[in-house]
C-alpha cells in the first residue's frame, strides 16, 4: 500500500507541474473565449492535483512512511509544507479573479 501512495503522490506532483506549465503557456497567449475555457480546465486540474497531493502526502506522513514524529521534527519537510501552503493561498487569488 505504501508503494501505491508513493506512486499517487509523485503522479500528482508531476500533474501539478504540468498544469502550471500549461497555464504559463495559456497566459502568454491572447485571451480568447477558447483560451479562457482551457485556462479554467487547466486551473481545475491544478487545484484537484494539489488537493490530492496534499491529502496523499499527509496520509503518507501519518500512516505509511517513517511516522509523523519524524516528519514534524524535520525542518526540510516543514519548509516544503509551508511553501506548498503559501503557494496554494497565493494561487487562489488569481483563480478567484479569473472566475469572476
Amino acid at each position: 500500500m505504501s508503494t501505491l501512495f508513493a506512486f499517487l503522490h509523485h503522479l500528482m506532483a508531476f500533474t501539478l507541474v504540468a498544469a502550471i506549465a500549461v497555464e504559463f503557456v495559456l497566459i502568454r497567449q491572447e485571451i480568447t473565449r477558447a483560451n479562457a475555457l482551457r485556462l479554467l480546465v487547466t486551473d481545475a486540474v491544478l487545484g484537484v492535483s494539489a488537493t490530492i497531493l496534499l491529502i496523499v502526502g499527509l496520509l503518507r506522513v501519518f500512516y505509511f512512511e517513517k511516522g509523523a514524529a519524524y516528519y514534524w521534527s524535520s525542518h526540510a519537510f516543514l519548509t516544503k509544507l509551508a511553501v506548498f501552503v503559501l503557494v496554494a493561498i497565493l494561487s487562489a487569488v488569481p483563480t478567484l479573479e479569473f472566475l469572476s
